[in-house]
């Protein structure tokens, strides 16, 4: 979901995280290819998609004015329950980027987290500040419940670039 279209909806399986909770393991922008099948999702509605961005940014001017953030929008996509990524873009350069895979909560709630965690926990640039707001923009990664790849090894063919994002776990450790 990007501020500046709508019609884009990346329902990538995202990068790869150290856990099931937060990560800023953005590294570029994940491109929404027009003709990618990943863009369809009959759960998510081009108004879920707009007031799922509206949110965001919503969230963001709240928390950036030290305001309570917003309520959540009365339309069905924010009760899914799925992960998703915020990323904050500066003329297109990358400003902050934290998501959450785990699919347990609501994607509203997920939406309004990630989105301050964006804004103010990415280890690898200073807060966002209230005179960056003009310039900046939005894009909601919403994730796809994990599925299990099998047989292992994974064929690397059956892995698409900017669609699929793999969690890898080996005893306790996961990434």
């Amino acid at each position: 979901l990007q501020e500046t279209d709508l019609g884009e909806f990346d329902k990538a399986a995202g990068p790869p995280s150290a856990s099931s909770r937060r990560t800023s393991s953005c590294i570029a922008r994940t491109p929404s290819g027009g003709e990618s099948r990943t863009i369809e999702d009959p759960e998510l509605t081009a108004t879920d998609r707009a007031a799922l961005l509206r949110l965001a940014r919503d969230t963001l001017e709240a928390h950036l004015a030290g305001r309570p953030l917003p309520p959540l929008p009365e339309v069905p996509g924010v009760a899914l329950r799925r992960g998703a990524f915020v990323t904050i873009t500066e003329l297109g350069v990358l400003r902050g980027c934290i998501g959450r895979i785990a699919d347990d909560r609501p994607l509203g709630d997920v939406v309004r987290e990630m989105t301050v965690a964006a804004a103010r926990d990415d280890p690898r640039f200073p807060p966002v500040v209230p005179t960056e707001l003009p310039g900046l923009a939005l894009e909601i990664s919403v994730l796809s419940a994990p599925a299990e790849l099998l047989p292992a090894p994974v064929e690397p063919g059956r892995l698409v670039l900017s669609r699929d994002g793999l969690i890898v776990r080996r005893g306790r450790h996961v990434g």
